[in-house]
């Protein structure tokens, strides 16, 4: 009996590769929301069929798809968990309508999980995936600042301005170390980077500034690039201080080029006592934080997804939102969403710390490269977390995606099994 003809392996790639280019596309529109800025598009559900088509698409393609166990990967337990239990609280929410309505954004948020951990399974798949999350970034940054008239800056009533920074910030690392690698691209790329720098300062948005000061902290002590031997740039002392003045210099120049409005509110950062959030008002920040935290010791489990507002105006507030992700899941999900929400962070953190210990190869033996995407994912994360220290952002998209990418390139990249002695196979 003749035994069945082997299956070329690009064959059998090809639906994954496929299904990997969908994914990206998909990303694209989901952080982009090309569809809620472009004219003409509003009337064109775009995320809700892309998405749809990325299912539909990785269904048929199942068979074809190595095996990978999302819940035994370190960096998506929590958030898995994390998204489970935003889902499983609509059963004990007190506000079940609110609580429904957001469900449909956290259940999009799991499934891009584990289909994004499932169809990525090489460097050059998260690669795409970068590259999608640049186009998005790219897209909603040149939109700002071509539609820019005075004024905070935002694309339409659909775009609050500190939601657009958040995103911008996020994604910034990533579009910077595409530029490091790119050949023919590069110029372009580093001016997207620039770009995106300047529609997240004309936000006005606090926590941006924030956020883009630790970011640049980071990127001046551990930089995006490679050393002459081909592996990641170290922390050198006086590099850094020397980088460090230049990029204050250069940023002082560059302040009286920003419009009167944006100055004087990021002028508030060093200013807090004239500002709001510090007041004693209920609807200053810290009133509206100190009020939801002592909820929750009433109610440890939570009052469920979505019912942040709602829990501050019954407290006694104004029905204001936290403004913080940390203490929006504290008083939504309770003790047990705090904890499963910091740890998303920590763990994706620390596991990409994996991939970066194998760094110290040469540039052409090939971890190195994915060594840079770890530490750009490292500063993204750490962005994301500051910007997201003063908004509600808990369940947002970017934040899953970022840490999806982040497990699917410890999967990929970081430390492989050691081979089995052949005396033991025997």
């Amino acid at each position: 009996m003749t035994s069945s003809p082997a299956i070329p392996s690009y064959v059998t790639a090809q639906p994954g590769k496929a299904l990997n280019l969908w994914l990206s596309f998909y990303i694209a529109i989901l952080i982009g929301k090309f569809g809620e800025w472009i004219p003409g598009l509003s009337v064109v559900p775009l995320a809700k069929i892309a998405f749809l088509l990325t299912v539909i698409l990785a269904l048929r393609a199942r068979q074809s798809l190595p095996g990978v166990v999302v819940r035994k990967l370190p960096a998506a337990r929590s958030p898995i968990f994390f998204l489970s239990l935003a889902l499983v609280s609509i059963l004990f929410s007190v506000y079940k309508g609110q609580s429904v309505n957001m469900s449909y954004g956290v259940a999009i948020s799991l499934a891009s999980i584990v289909i994004l951990l499932k169809v990525t399974q090489t460097l050059a798949d998260l690669e795409r995936l970068f590259y999608s999350l640049s186009v998005a970034a790219a897209g909603l940054a040149l939109a700002t600042i071509f539609s820019y008239g005075g004024g905070r800056a935002q694309l339409n009533g659909n775009f609050d301005p500190n939601d657009l920074a958040y995103g911008l910030v996020s994604i910034l690392p990533i579009t910077r170390t595409l530029a490091v690698l790119a050949i023919r691209r590069r110029m372009i790329l580093n001016g997207l980077a620039i770009a995106t720098i300047a529609a997240a300062l004309l936000t006005g948005s606090r926590g941006a500034v924030i956020a883009l000061g630790a970011e640049l902290l980071l990127v001046l002590a551990l930089p995006l690039g490679f050393a002459k031997d081909g592996t990641l740039k170290r922390f050198h002392l006086f590099r850094f201080v020397g980088s460090a003045l230049v990029a204050a210099a250069l940023g002082a120049a560059l302040w009286g080029f920003l419009p009167m409005e944006i100055r004087e509110r990021v002028a508030t950062l060093v200013n807090l006592q004239d500002d709001y959030n510090m007041s004693s008002s209920k609807d200053g920040r810290s009133e509206i934080w100190s009020r939801d935290i002592a909820a929750v010791w009433d109610r440890p489990i939570g009052y469920g997804l979505g019912t942040s507002e709602y829990v501050n105006g019954i407290t006694g507030g104004h029905y204001r939102a936290p403004h913080n992700s940390f203490i929006q899941s504290f008083v939504e999900l309770g003790v047990i969403g705090v904890v499963l929400f910091a740890l998303s962070y920590l763990v994706a953190f620390a596991q990409l710390g994996k991939v970066l210990r194998r760094g110290a190869l040469p540039l052409e033996a090939g971890p190195c490269r994915a060594a840079l995407y770890a530490r750009a994912l490292r500063v993204s994360i750490i962005a994301n977390l500051v910007a997201g220290f003063f908004l509600s952002h808990a369940y947002d998209a970017l934040l899953w995606i970022l840490i999806a990418i982040c497990a699917a390139l410890v999967r990929i990249e970081g430390p492989k099994p050691a081979p089995v002695p052949a005396a033991a196979v025997s």
